[in-house]
């Protein structure tokens, strides 16, 4: 999966790839990313927009979204 994390004063988004999981814990956004045993953290006050690509993943939603 990949993901981009755009904050209020940043301005290009940061991408992230191979995720593995995102979570929020506390007042943070936190990207997991098994293959380097890394969880990025940004405080959620400072996020303007995240974008989740799940292409190529085994989990698909079922037509209209629900599920």
């Amino acid at each position: 999966m990949k993901i981009w994390v755009s904050l209020f004063k940043t301005s290009q988004p940061i991408s992230h790839e191979e995720v593995t999981n995102t979570f929020q814990k506390g007042n943070f956004y936190c990207v997991y990313v098994e293959a380097r045993n890394l969880v990025y953290k940004y405080p959620i006050g400072n996020i303007f927009r995240v974008v989740e690509d799940y292409e190529g993943e085994i989990y698909k939603s079922p037509p209209g979204g629900k599920g």
